[in-house]
């Protein structure tokens, strides 16, 4: 597969994410600055989690409607139909790379800027977790949203 086509088909993938995410708050750009995407695949761990800055204030999936004045379900359910949904993006990502005999990244990071329409997309290939006695993937995503925090 020529590269054109696989930087083509990775940034549909991407954006496939990202639409996932803003569906997940009814596509409220008036209120949502940010989504941010983090996916993770280590030894056989794959993990996936989104949060979003809201009227200013990082949230986790969870804690939307504490942002949000227009509310949405954000029900365990519902979580968890995104969660898959991006594991199964993650996936696809994962098999895009593997088709065009390219090493897959350990680690996506993906933010999109709302008001700017603009999107950043890192990827790294090191061990994050699986090579470490106590830190779990979710620490490794936890420290991301703190970052965040941090630098707003």
């Amino acid at each position: 597969m020529p590269s054109k086509d696989f930087d083509k088909k990775f940034q549909d993938l991407c954006q496939k994410i990202l639409q996932v995410a803003s569906e997940f708050v009814d596509y409220n750009d008036k209120e949502v600055d940010a989504i941010y995407f983090f996916g993770a695949r280590e030894q056989k761990v794959s993990y996936t989690q989104t949060f979003y800055k809201i009227n200013g204030k990082i949230v986790e999936l969870h804690e939307v409607n504490h942002a949000l004045k227009r509310k949405v379900d954000n029900s365990s359910l519902r979580i968890s139909g995104l969660l898959d949904e991006n594991l199964n993006l993650l996936e696809e990502i994962s098999n895009l790379f593997i088709a065009d005999n390219r090493e897959v990244p350990t680690q996506i990071k993906i933010s999109y800027f709302s008001k700017l329409k603009k999107s950043e997309t890192k990827l790294d290939y090191g061990f994050h977790f699986s090579n470490h006695k106590t830190l779990r993937v979710d620490n490794v995503f936890d420290r991301w949203v703190e970052q965040i925090r941090s630098e707003n």
